[in-house]
């Protein structure tokens, strides 16, 4: 028989012995038999039966899920003692501070019963006194005293801050004369530099605003009859010359609707082959001069000699209503440039009173 080997039993499974005390490997096969040669076995070898290595593997695979299921236990009872501990510690912990805030609360109304009954009492006694006749006039001097006595330094400490705050306001008056000193100077500057600017450029036609004859000292500009302007004065000067503005517009619309009105007239009498009776040179020149300048008569007249008609146009209707239409049109813009002339002076004259400067023409001026 071919020899065998057998692996000697293994000692029974311990809950307590650890794991890495076991010399046994875990799921060892057998060896494979060694063969004889021969064929023939030694007549002083004894035959030794060996177990089955699959119940050999299943009993050590048991000792191992047991070993684990051991610790796992273990650690599961460790994990809950420890969470029962906090437990306790935490309940423990409320049972205190619930101790700590009843006793707390216990104190402070004993403090307030014995503050309370302490006034009341001496209430009691002084009311006592009083209605017995034997209340202690030194008492109440030692009393006005320590009133005294706390108030003095609180009234010291008034009289320096009001001291402070009259010191502060003297102080805070200073201040505003010196900014109000330093604008006026400068709004002087500014106005100075304006009119040292003009002069240097004065127009040669147009509206002539003069200055005094009178020069000025060497060395520092003089002002004469300026004043210092306020928000509403700009706020006013700026009305005015909107509402100039807007007149002109509006003239200046009315002008050049009428214009077209005539436009349209003459082209339709040239379309007609006829033309105009009267001269439209003339009357161009009137609708879109700004200055009122006077057209000699002459060359007025003469213009009207030179006009080649063949024969005198007829009085129809047509003919007087267009005629009346550009006299009532010609008064319309004389009288249209007068008001706004008037009212163009007007607003220079309000300007330079405003200014404190005399407003003269080119006219009257002696340049």
């Amino acid at each position: 028989m071919p020899r065998s080997f057998v692996f000697p039993p293994l000692p029974p499974p311990s809950n307590n012995a650890p794991a890495h005390q076991s010399q046994v490997p875990l799921l060892a096969l057998p060896p494979p038999p060694r063969t004889n040669p021969s064929g023939s076995t030694s007549p002083g070898q004894a035959i030794v039966l060996r177990q089955s290595w699959w119940k050999l593997n299943q009993e050590k695979l048991d000792r191992v899920y047991d070993f684990m299921a051991f610790e796992l236990e273990a650690r599961q009872e460790t994990i809950r003692e420890k969470e029962r501990l906090l437990k306790e510690i935490e309940e423990k912990q409320k049972v205190k501070e619930a101790e700590e805030k009843a006793l707390s609360k216990m104190k402070e109304r004993q403090e307030f019963e014995e503050r309370i009954g302490t006034i009341v009492g001496s209430k009691i006694n002084d009311a006592s006194e009083l209605f017995l006749g034997r209340a202690d006039q030194a008492k109440a001097t030692t009393a006005s005293g320590e009133v005294g006595r706390r108030i003095g330094p609180e009234k010291t400490a008034i009289k320096h801050l009001d001291a402070e705050k009259e010191l502060m306001e003297k102080q805070i008056g200073l201040l505003r004369q010196e900014h109000e000193f330093i604008k006026k100077r400068m709004e002087e500057l500014a106005r100075t530099m304006k009119q040292t600017s003009t002069g240097t450029k004065r127009p040669a036609t147009g509206v002539c605003i003069t200055s005094p004859p009178e020069a000025p000292a060497r060395g520092k500009s003089k002002v004469m009859g300026v004043g210092t302007p306020t928000s509403q004065d700009f706020e006013k000067l700026l009305k005015a010359y909107n509402t100039v503005k807007e007149g002109k517009r509006i003239a200046d619309m009315e002008v050049h609707t009428l214009r077209e009105r005539f436009e349209k007239a003459v082209s339709k009498l040239v379309r007609q082959g006829r033309t105009p009776r009267a001269n439209l040179t003339r009357r161009m020149y009137e609708a879109t001069d700004d200055d009122e300048q006077e057209i000699p008569a002459g060359r007025e007249e003469g213009l009207d000699d030179l006009t080649l008609r063949p024969s005198p146009p007829k009085r129809t209707s047509g003919r007087l209503a267009m005629k009346a239409a550009v006299a009532e049109k010609a008064e319309f813009v004389k009288e249209t440039k007068k008001y706004l002339k008037r009212l163009k002076k007007h607003g220079l004259q309000m300007l330079c009173a405003k200014e404190g400067v005399t407003f003269i023409t080119c006219r009257t001026s002696n340049y």
